[in-house]
This record gives structure tokens, C-alpha cells and sequence, in this order.
């Protein structure tokens, strides 16, 4: 020990230390400098087995400290150790997070260039639907009708819905009703329409036009002697079964033809009453197999308009509808096509 400690304090002198292997107790060759070695001599008399009395009676001998000292140095031999370990561990700790960093970079850059990739494709995708889409309106747009076109189109449906009018008169003229079908018919008399779910009393009967006027809640309306109906007990003589139809409890002269008028007045009804009136006259249509109807709304506000528009829309014997054109009634007028 005063030796080591006259090296440590000598400027011209350095402590110098090897160590045994602790598994054999052989010298491992391995010089340490300015680190002062542990004094094994009494360790591996131990070790080998030297009497207990002796080893202490050694030790009682050597100078004060010495053995302190080497316990001392013994324990700084074994944090050195550790240490070592525990540095060898952060180095083993920090190559693999190198690498590891090293993966998740390369992974980020492959996932950046597929990232890179995939927008390329989408936006390349994007440019070609575009494209096609372009193509596509100015295809249609090439296509369409000019206004001439238009007006010539509207021209002819005008025409063939004249020429439908022009039938309906037609076979008006050539079916007349039998004259027992106006004979029970007088002004004054009430009579139920029901197509139209009410009732009215006869203003006016035009034998030579076929008509009835009828008013109903204030509104004069032009029926045929099929869609009235007396609404006394009376019945109206000289029908046949065959030539009536059954509306409630009483027949109303109904001849081969036409059973339903093609128009139906709506003028004055609130929304609940004017679509049940619709309802039931499609239906009424429907049997007659008529293929078109005319619904008269009127203008006003537009409500009663908008609110059958809407029930035409669900319904299911509806194919289509459209308001009329100018001379037959404009936006007051809609007319229907029946499936």
C-alpha cells in the first residue's frame, strides 16, 4: 500500500495493475496503468484452501489500511465492471436504434414515393374522367334541338292534341245521348256529381249541344246527362242495365261512349277537397280507358297547383303531366296522361 501511494505522488513513477481470471486465477496479461492493483495473495490462499487461523494471522499482520484498501479497490473493480457491462448494453441499444432509425427512414421514403405514386395516378385518373365528361357535354350540347326546332315540336303537338279535340267533338256529334236522358232533367232540380264528390242544381239543359249546366258552390260547370245524377228517389225512366252506370244507389244514363268529361273544374276547392276530387276522377278516367285528362286549377296563387302537382307525382296511374299551352289555359290548366 505505500508503495502504490508513493507511485500515485512520485512524478516519475506510475502504479501499474493486471488482473487474475476469477474463474481460474490465472494472470490474464492484460496491464492496466495508473490504475493500482488489488493484493490477491491472501485471496487465493483462501481460495486454495489454506488454514482459516493462518489466513487471519496474516492479516493481522499487515499494516492498517491494507486490507481495507484491497476491499476497497475490489469493489471499484466490480462497478468498473458493471459499468463496462452497462456500456457495452447502451452501445448494443444504440447500434440497434440506429438501424432501426435507418428502416423506419427508408420506410418512410418508400411510403413517400408510393404516396407520390398513388396522387399521380388518382389526379391522371381524374384529368382522363374530365376529359371524357367535356366530351360527353359538348356532344350532348351539339346535339340539341335549336329553338326553330323546338317551336316546330310544339307545333306538331298542338297539332295532334287539336286533332284529339276535334275526335272528341266528333264522336260527341255521331253518339248523341237518347232524348230520356234529358227528360228527367230540368232546371232546378238537384243532382249529384259524383266524380266530383258534391252536389248542384241544373241552371241549363242544350239538348242540341248534349250539355247540362250545373252549379256547384257558386261555379257553373258543363256536364253530359251520363255524369248526373238525380238526387230525388226518383229514377229516370227507359234505361237499360246496360246502358247506366251505377254511381251510389241510382243509375245515370250512360251511353257506349265516353263516361267521364275530359276536363275537370277545380276552381274554388280547398287543397283536401280538390285532391280527393282528382283521385276519384282518375279513377272514374281509368275505366273509360282515357288516356288524357284535363285538371282546371286555375292560376291564383299557385297553391292548389303545386298541391296537385305533387299528388300527380305519386300516383301510381300517372305517366306523366304538364301544364297546358296559353290558348288552352296556360299554367291554370294541367292536363295528364293516364298509364
Amino acid at each position: 500500500a505505500l508503495l502504490k501511494s508513493w507511485a500515485e505522488q512520485h512524478p516519475r513513477a506510475r502504479n501499474a495493475s493486471f488482473h487474475l481470471d476469477p474463474k481460474t486465477q490465472r494472470p490474464t496479461y492484460r496491464l492496466r496503468l495508473d490504475v493500482p492493483g488489488v493484493s490477491e495473495a491472501l485471496i487465493i490462499a483462501e481460495q486454495q484452501g489454506l488454514d482459516r487461523e493462518v489466513i487471519e494471522r496474516a492479516q493481522s499482520l499487515l499494516p492498517e489500511g491494507v486490507y481495507d484498501l484491497n476491499r476497497i479497490l475490489l469493489r471499484l473493480e466490480e462497478r468498473e465492471k458493471q459499468l463496462g457491462e452497462a456500456l457495452a448494453q447502451a452501445a448494443e441499444r444504440e447500434r440497434a436504434a440506429a438501424a432501426l432509425r435507418s428502416q423506419l427512414e427508408t420506410e418512410r421514403e418508400e411510403l413517400q414515393t408510393r404516396q407520390r405514386r398513388l396522387k399521380r395516378e388518382f389526379l391522371d385518373e381524374k384529368e382522363a374522367w374530365l376529359r371524357e365528361v367535356r366530351q360527353e357535354i359538348e356532344k350532348r350540347i351539339a346535339h340539341l334541338p335549336s329553338r326553330d326546332e323546338i317551336l316546330e315540336t310544339k307545333r306538331e303537338v298542338q297539332a295532334m292534341q287539336d286533332d284529339v279535340r276535334q275526335e272528341q267533338r266528333t264522336l260527341d256529334r255521331d253518339a248523341p245521348f237518347a232524348p230520356s236522358a234529358f227528360e228527367r232533367l230540368k232546371p232546378g232540380r238537384r243532382v249529384r256529381v259524383e266524380m266530383l264528390h258534391d252536389e248542384g242544381e241544373i241552371v241549363a239543359v242544350d239538348c242540341e249541344r248534349q250539355r247540362v249546366t250545373v252549379a256547384i258552390r257558386s261555379v257553373e260547370v258543363e256536364l253530359t246527362p251520363d255524369q248526373l245524377m238525380l238526387s230525388d228517389d226518383e229514377s229516370t225512366p227507359g234505361l237499360s242495365p246496360k246502358g247506366a252506370l251505377a254511381l251510389g244507389k241510382k243509375p245515370v244514363a250512360l251511353p257506349d261512349g265516353e263516361s267521364v268529361p275530359r276536363d275537370l273544374d277545380l276552381h274554388g276547392l280547398r287543397v283536401e277537397e280538390a285532391l280527393a276530387r282528382v283521385d276519384r276522377y282518375i279513377d272514374l278516367a281509368l275505366r273509360r280507358d282515357l288516356a288524357t285528362v284535363r285538371l282546371r286549377h286555375g292560376r291564383g296563387t299557385g297553391a292548389l297547383r303545386r298541391a296537385i302537382h305533387e299528388f300527380l307525382r305519386q300516383h301510381q296511374s300517372v305517366r306523366s303531366f304538364a301544364l297546358a299551352d296559353e290558348p288552352d289555359g296556360g299554367d291554370g290548366v294541367t292536363i295528364v296522361e293516364l298509364k
